[in-house]
């Protein structure tokens, strides 16, 4: 009797082993996946302060092309009223 409880306990005990295992695979996976996602939130975060910087840029050019204009009235308007 004890050495058939012996290898039940052996074979129960291989079970939780592969079943560990399997769990282990899973999270493992499930890891890789989550470090693509967060990869790929990076890249999207990167591309998106690109975009702001070049919108950024794109608005100081237009501020200083208004400044320049503005001025250049102020000179034609100053320059006819004297």
């Amino acid at each position: 009797y004890a050495k058939q409880k012996l290898l039940q306990d052996y074979h129960h005990a291989l079970k939780m082993k592969d079943q560990a295992e399997k769990e282990r695979s899973q999270a493992f996976f499930i890891l890789q996946k989550k470090n693509v996602a967060l990869q790929e939130k990076d890249v999207a975060l990167q591309e998106r302060d690109a975009a702001l910087q070049e919108k950024d840029t794109a608005l100081q050019e237009k501020n200083q092309e208004i400044i320049r204009l503005k001025q250049m009235l102020e000179s034609k308007l100053d320059g006819t009223t004297s």
